[in-house]
C-alpha cells in the first residue's frame, strides 16, 4: 500500500512538472501567443531582420533586465508570426572561461529540468554542438551550445507549438 502511494505521488509530481512548461508558455515576462503591441507596451524592442520567411523579429533592448535564474542574457530575440509571439530565443553570454560558462549553463539546465521535466538529447555532446529539448503539448524548449566556441554563448529557445504548426500550414 505504501509503495502504491509513493508511486502515485511520484507520477503526480512528474505530471505536474510536465504541465508546468505548457502553463508557463514562455520566458520571464514574455508569453508565447502575446501580440506584438502588448510586448511593445511592456518592453523596448527594435525590429531586426528575420531569418525566417513570414516572421517578424525583434530584439529586446536591455536584455539583462530579464534574468534566467539570476543570470542576465546577452540577447533576447522575439519572433512573431501573424502578429503573435511564436518563438523566444534567449542567448546567454560566454563568460570569462569556457568552464565557467558550462557550469552556469548546466546549473540552468538542472533547474529547468526540475521545473519542466527531463531533457531529451537530440544530438549527442560532441565537438560541435549539443542540442537538448523538453517538448510538451503547447510548448517546446530547446537548449543549444557550442562547447568548443569561445565566441558563442549558450542558447535557450522557447517555441509555441500551435503557432509554429500554423505557420507551416500557411506556407
Amino acid at each position: 500500500m505504501i509503495i502504491a502511494v509513493l508511486l502515485f505521488l511520484c507520477q503526480s509530481a512528474k505530471s505536474q512538472r510536465a504541465a508546468n512548461l505548457d502553463f508557463k508558455h514562455g520566458f520571464n515576462k514574455f508569453d508565447l501567443g502575446s501580440t506584438l503591441n502588448s510586448i511593445k507596451n511592456r518592453t523596448s524592442v527594435n525590429k531586426i531582420e528575420s531569418n525566417q520567411p513570414d516572421f517578424e523579429s525583434y530584439q529586446v533592448n536591455y536584455p539583462s533586465n530579464y534574468k534566467l535564474f539570476g543570470y542576465p542574457p546577452k540577447t533576447i530575440v522575439l519572433d512573431f508570426y501573424n502578429g503573435l509571439l511564436t518563438q523566444i530565443t534567449v542567448g546567454m553570454p560566454r563568460y570569462e572561461s569556457l568552464n565557467a560558462s558550462l557550469l552556469i549553463s548546466s546549473g540552468i539546465i538542472d533547474r529547468l529540468e526540475k521545473l519542466y521535466g527531463n531533457w531529451e538529447d537530440l544530438q549527442p555532446s560532441g565537438n560541435m554542438i549539443t542540442l537538448k529539448s523538453i517538448v510538451r503539448k503547447k510548448t517546446a524548449l530547446f537548449f543549444q551550445t557550442f562547447p568548443d566556441s569561445a565566441a558563442k554563448g549558450d542558447t535557450f529557445i522557447y517555441i509555441s507549438i500551435p503557432l509554429l504548426n500554423l505557420s507551416k500550414i500557411k506556407t
